[in-house]
């Protein structure tokens, strides 16, 4: 009997996360989806999915980055399960676009909570479950292109509280993978997701948020710790500098 894989994927009900949750739930037949959101009575479209796939999904409240609720998430999960196979940490916020030279530190300091300290959150919060998995457990954290450090990104992108953010969330998980040799950590960049009409850039810039999902499962079922753990992917499979 194949024993139940556990995954968690956080901000679920919508864009990549709402589609990561459907396309595991379709590509594998054992598995329990713990999709994290910040109120599960709002969360139409993935009660939806749910009653679609009966027994593959539980809603849960996770407010990203708070740590109480992730502890919550985790003491259920301890007592359903006792493990978690991988954990998708889906969240990020944009709500500055300023260069360094014009970026207030308090917005600064906004966007490193937001993108980078959450997933600090979920991965202390989970990690004791993760290496109790039954298989070769995962941690991947959905990060951008942006986060690049080489001359051409740094040169020609302002948004500089992102960017600088999902840098350090790139380290993060890139630190986590050289102090666990049990687990394959490793960031991924989901593409340029169409989310609504964009003035004067060319559609085929674009991806949707189903076709990258379904990249990123790819990856994340094919991920080994000496391939790809520790390094940073795109989601066509592309290794992507720092």
């Amino acid at each position: 009997m194949a024993t139940t894989k556990v995954y968690i994927v956080t901000n679920a009900d919508r864009g990549v996360g709402s589609a990561l949750v459907e396309v595991l739930a379709r590509k594998h037949e054992d598995i329990v989806i713990y999709a994290g959101v910040c109120s599960p009575s709002n969360a139409t479209e993935l009660k939806g999915l749910a009653s679609q796939f009966p027994g593959k999904i539980e809603i849960a409240e996770v407010a990203t980055g708070d740590e109480n609720t992730n502890e919550t998430l985790a003491e259920t999960i301890q007592e359903k399960h006792g493990y978690v196979d991988v954990a998708i940490y889906n969240a990020g916020i944009t709500n500055d676009v300023a260069s360094a030279n014009d970026v207030s530190p308090n917005v600064f300091r906004e966007h490193l909570e937001g993108n980078a300290i959450t997933v600090l959150v979920l991965y202390q919060a989970m990690s004791a479950l993760l290496k109790e998995s039954k298989s070769k457990p995962k941690f991947i954290a959905v990060s951008t292109e942006a986060a690049h450090t080489n001359e051409d990104m740094v040169g020609s992108f302002d948004y500089g509280a992102y960017s600088a953010s999902k840098a350090t969330l790139n380290y993060i998980c890139r630190k986590i993978h050289y102090e666990n040799s049990w687990l394959v950590a490793l960031p991924i960049a989901p593409g340029a997701i169409k989310n609504a009409p964009e003035k004067d850039i060319p559609d085929e810039l674009f991806i949707t948020a189903e076709a990258s999902a379904a990249a990123i499962v790819k990856i994340v079922d094919y991920a080994t710790r000496e391939k790809e753990g520790g390094q940073f992917m795109r989601y066509d499979g592309m290794r992507l500098d720092w």
